[in-house]
């Protein structure tokens, strides 16, 4: 299973790279704006996606046929080893009696 979860996973890194690549070349084709707007300003992506569906829609397919592997291939990776990940435990702030007081300087 360790093999099949790495596969799926660094296929679809190969993937979403790829589909990023391209959809960051199709922008730039169709101006100068659209693409710096893609790299810079959220939702630009989405925007041009709607807006240009016919020359966009297939590096976005293969972008998330890419983080469907990437899922797919965690999925099958992390339960196969649960000590890899037992110590996480989600972010606590610390507590006011965990800092001790500064020493004074003269």
């Amino acid at each position: 299973m360790d093999i099949l979860g790495i596969t799926l996973a660094g296929i679809g890194v190969l993937l979403a790279s790829a589909g990023g690549i391209w959809f960051m070349i199709t922008t730039f084709k169709k101006g100068l704006l659209w693409g710096l707007g893609n790299l810079f300003v959220p939702f630009v992506s989405l925007a041009f996606l709607c807006t240009h569906f016919k020359d966009a829609w297939k590096p976005s397919l293969i972008n998330l046929v890419g983080a469907i592997m990437i899922g797919a291939g965690l999925a099958v990776f992390i339960p196969a080893h649960p000590e890899l990940f037992k110590d996480q435990h989600p972010f606590q702030p610390p507590s006011p009696t965990d800092f001790q007081p500064a020493e004074q300087v003269r």
